[in-house]
């Protein structure tokens, strides 16, 4: 609606709210699930600008959350730094009670568990806690593992793009690339470089953070596992063990960097709020950042990790499936799935569990003009149904496409209300 106004940080006008909630209201009456936005200070442009809706007064997002009431049931959802504009976190999650009370529409907000303010994140949760005491249905949304980015010589990032001697070699095909990075010259070169602070990227010095994906990937590794520990262990500098353990496998190999979720080395922090009534397990990036995150892969690691492998506290295999199921789908009114039962759609994975394996990440070009983006697979789903219909067996698709387009929120079968339910 406000084009280059919005970008220059602009007010929105009172006819700019009237436009934004019109579409809003046309959105949900085409069958959208609700509306989201985000107040999240490391959204940025990518010359480092905070994306307008940062900004966006209470005004303005009242009155889009009102125009997608007035088109239909649903979720309204944001993306959260905790503390709003202003650091002010009682005043943030009063501006959500505001927003639902007015709507009638429940509230997802998307955080992480930031290291550097983790008494922001408890007092987040202590608003949103006492939000929900007070009636106003406002839920949490987190991974239940690390946010983290991958980079490496073969994906959109890699610690040492910044390097003068690297530039060169960006453009050519990877396995070109891979055959220059391998001459001694231009390995000495770029260890050199990068060991200078004005080539090294934000995400790509903090080696003591810094993790080599192994396969099965480890998602909750150790201090001594980092790449800091690896070359202090070796005697040798960490951009030079860095180097090395990029160019593994034929320069397939992956460095890991927890970014949030894990800033006491742990994810110890995690077992409570996954348990929380009012946290969801989502957020997990599968179709943004696709050269860089790969967390679609977040159920399966839910059920391997906290559910049969993790050195340390577990979760309850009940409590992980029905998070991932019932309690989400409950949670966007989408009622007609998330448990066993007649008239509920029949989507059921049938699970090996002690087979149940998660393989490291890898990149794939099959996007349109060969675009990358980060696979990931796993063994031992014997059989996925959607609508009671075989679409993937032994992880290999069938000729099945039942899916359908989904329009709003799904009330619950009468059949299945008559019946009864049984929990998944």
């Amino acid at each position: 609606v406000m084009g280059e106004r919005a970008v220059r940080r602009e007010v929105a006008t009172a006819e700019d709210n009237a436009a934004m909630a019109e579409l809003a209201r046309q959105a949900m009456a085409a069958g959208a699930l609700g509306f989201s936005t985000s107040r999240n200070l490391s959204h940025r442009t990518k010359a480092g600008e905070s994306i307008p809706t940062h900004g966006s007064l209470e005004d303005e997002l009242m009155a889009i959350a009102l125009g997608a009431k007035s088109g239909g049931k649903g979720v309204l959802e944001l993306s959260s730094d905790f503390a709003g504009i202003a650091g002010d976190i009682p005043g943030e999650v009063a501006l959500y009670r505001r927003l639902v009370e007015a709507t009638g529409m429940p509230m997802s907000i998307a955080i992480a568990l930031f290291s550097e303010m983790p008494d922001d994140c408890a007092a987040f949760l202590h608003e949103v806690d006492k939000a929900n005491a007070a009636g106003a249905a406002v839920k949490v949304q987190t991974l239940g593992r690390p946010v983290g980015v991958l980079q490496g010589f073969a994906l959109s990032l890699n610690p040492f793009r910044l390097c003068p001697s690297y530039a060169p070699l960006a453009a050519l095909p990877f396995a070109e690339r891979i055959t220059a990075l391998a001459e001694p010259a231009m390995r000495a070169r770029l260890i050199a470089e990068a060991g200078d602070p004005a080539n090294q990227t934000p995400i790509g010095k903090r080696y003591a953070n810094l993790f080599p994906v192994s396969n099965p990937p480890n998602y909750e590794p150790r201090p001594e596992e980092s790449v800091a520990a690896r070359a202090a262990a070796a005697g040798v500098a960490p951009e030079e063990m860095l180097f090395d353990l990029l160019m593994a496998d034929e320069g397939q190999g992956i460095v890991y960097l927890p970014l949030t979720n894990y800033g006491t080395g742990d994810l110890d922090a995690m077992a409570d709020l996954i348990r929380s009534d009012n946290v969801l397990l989502g957020l997990g990036d599968a179709g943004a950042h696709v050269g860089t995150i790969c967390d679609g892969s977040q159920p399966t690691f839910m059920l391997t990790h906290w559910g049969r492998d993790r050195q340390g506290e577990h979760l309850p295999l009940p409590f992980l499936i029905q998070a991932m199921t019932a309690t989400n789908a409950r949670a966007m009114g989408l009622l007609d799935r998330g448990v066993i039962a007649p008239g509920y759609k029949a989507d059921i994975n049938l699970i090996d569990f002690d087979r149940l394996r998660l393989g490291a990440p890898y990149p794939v070009r099959d996007l349109p003009a060969g675009g990358l983006r980060m696979s990931q697979d796993c063994d031992g789903i014997a059989l996925t149904m959607l609508s009671g219909e075989i679409t993937y067996r032994g992880g290999k698709p069938t000729e099945a496409l039942p899916g359908r387009l989904i329009r709003g929120m799904q009330p619950a079968p009468v059949l299945a209300e008559q019946a009864g339910t049984v929990a998944a």
